[in-house]
């Protein structure tokens, strides 16, 4: 489905990014994630990045941006059940607590 030259594009451009240590903010971690379920991309490496990138975020993950992050915990147990997202789920609390 879709357009896989433009998709191998995009995967590749992401790869760029994290092949030069760039942090994602977290309206890029938002597009990201909802690219990267919506094709069921499980590339570790840009996974690994994305999870790495919200860790790195010292403000307080936006409401506006919730979504998405809380889809990627179920998409990540489901695909990479040995990783421990503890954290990474921990970044979500205040966004929860509002959501909810």
């Amino acid at each position: 489905m879709g357009n896989p030259e433009l998709y191998k594009a995009l995967d590749k451009r992401i790869e760029s990014f994290i092949d030069n240590k760039e942090i994602f903010d977290y309206p890029t971690l938002f597009n990201t994630i909802y690219y990267m379920m919506f094709r069921e991309n499980t590339s570790e490496k840009i996974w690994a990045h994305l999870i790495e990138s919200t860790l790195q975020e010292d403000d307080i993950l936006p409401l506006t941006y919730y979504k998405p992050f809380k889809y990627s915990r179920f998409f990540l147990q489901h695909h990479f059940p040995k990783w421990d997202i503890d954290e990474y789920v921990d970044k979500f609390y205040y966004a929860e607590r509002y959501f909810n």
